[in-house]
């Protein structure tokens, strides 16, 4: 959803579910909090992951989220890669950069519209890509097995399910 972050108004939702009574504030509780749960544990797992690639590669969070759009989808510009990675796009661009004095990505103007800058790996950013992507897979395995194979599948069905009412619950909070 790139651009402005638009406001709301947040007025009592249109549910199609059973009406419920308020919650009373004085029963939040943070931990408990749905986007906060998921905020710390994407984190949590995304510094984990970081521990894997960044000593040996010197690469951070926002360098590996482009290297690996370039790298799954080929040729993108800035703001597809940045749209692509939820970051803004001086953070993708600070993160190109980077990528490219260190020669594991290449910028090259689009041919159809010369304002775009399209992004590809390098050979050596193939290579990293390809090493990270396995240390990535071995470590979601590893998850995945502290979860155990129902909990696992549960939990991409409930993350697909949370992703696609993202966009749902948006356009109710903006009409």
């Amino acid at each position: 959803m790139g651009g402005r972050r638009g406001r709301f108004v947040l007025r009592s939702p249109v549910s199609h579910a059973e009406p419920r009574a308020e919650p009373a504030l004085e029963d939040f509780q943070l931990d408990d909090f749905m986007p906060y749960q998921l905020s710390v544990a994407a984190s949590r797992v995304s510094e984990l992951f970081a521990v894997t690639y960044s000593a040996e590669f010197d690469m951070t969070i926002a360098e590996w989220r482009v290297m690996a759009h370039v790298g799954r989808h080929g040729d993108l510009s800035v703001n597809v890669v940045a749209a692509y990675t939820s970051l803004d796009k001086v953070t993708v661009s600070r993160a190109v950069t980077r990528l490219v004095r260190k020669r594991l990505v290449r910028r090259r103007v689009n041919p159809q519209d010369a304002r775009l800058v399209m992004l590809a790996l390098t050979a050596a950013g193939r290579r990293i890509h390809h090493a990270i992507v396995t240390r990535g897979l071995m470590l979601e395995r590893l998850i995945a097995d502290e979860l155990g194979q129902r909990d696992h599948a549960e939990l991409h069905r409930l993350l697909a399910r949370v992703r696609d009412a993202v966009p749902v619950v948006t356009l109710r909070l903006r009409s």
